[in-house]
């Protein structure tokens, strides 16, 4: 057996987190879970496809056939985590004086984001973004500046569209808009076992835009695009 293409996972003290970008789901496994599934990952034939978690993770498509070999990706030793963390906290970072037009653009990339995560759904907006970054053959590298006024652009639109919007929509849009100015940004998504977190967020240049400059030393990236 093996994870599908599009299930991230990671192994976080012995407990395995699983994002399903198709199903927009998490799972987390706990230690005897965990191993199962290890042992499903190893070898070429089917496991008991009655056994926990085994056919929840079949049955859902996050286990396909095939054998995973040795891409087990564990968790960095250094993660120092983080005991809480609200979106709102990282609304207010980094926030800048941004231009009309950019204001215009984060607001048009945000209600985009939004429309896109309604209609179709979080797997194909994401292959949506592959594919403008695929064929993005700038090597223009966006500055940081430039990142942190789209950032601070899409917080600031986010206040007066009518749409609800939360660090994924954030970090969509300004993923979305800032990769036709440069080919520098990536957007992650970043875990943490108890109590669950998920949040995302987007760097440039390996540094964090318009949040917590020190989320990736916080959270274990189990995404990134």
């Amino acid at each position: 057996m093996k994870l599908s293409t599009h299930s991230h996972h990671i192994i976080i003290d012995g407990e395995m987190v699983i994002f399903d970008e198709i199903g927009d789901k998490y799972w987390i496994l706990n230690k005897e879970e965990t191993d199962t599934v290890l042992d499903a990952l190893h070898v070429e034939s089917k496991p008991e496809l009655h056994m926990d978690p085994i056919k929840d993770l079949v049955a859902a498509g996050v286990l396909t056939a095939g054998n995973q070999g040795s891409d087990i990706k564990f968790a960095a030793p250094d993660i120092k985590g983080i005991d809480f963390h609200e979106w709102q906290s990282s609304f207010k970072i980094g926030l800048v004086p941004v231009r009309k037009k950019i204001l215009f653009q984060s607001a048009l990339a945000l209600i985009s984001a939004c429309i896109l995560l309604n209609t179709i759904g979080l797997h194909r907006t994401f292959n949506l973004l592959r594919l403008i970054k695929a064929r993005n053959t700038s090597k223009n590298s966006l500055n940081d500046k430039d990142a942190l006024e789209i950032s601070s652009g899409i917080k600031i639109s986010s206040i007066y569209i009518p749409l609800p919007t939360s660090c994924l929509q954030h970090a969509l849009g300004a993923h979305l808009l800032s990769c036709f100015k440069g080919n520098s940004v990536r957007m992650k998504i970043g875990v943490k076992k108890y109590d669950f977190l998920a949040h995302a967020w987007i760097e440039n240049n390996n540094t964090v835009i318009g949040d917590r400059p020190d989320l990736p030393e916080l959270l274990h990236t189990i995404f990134s695009i």
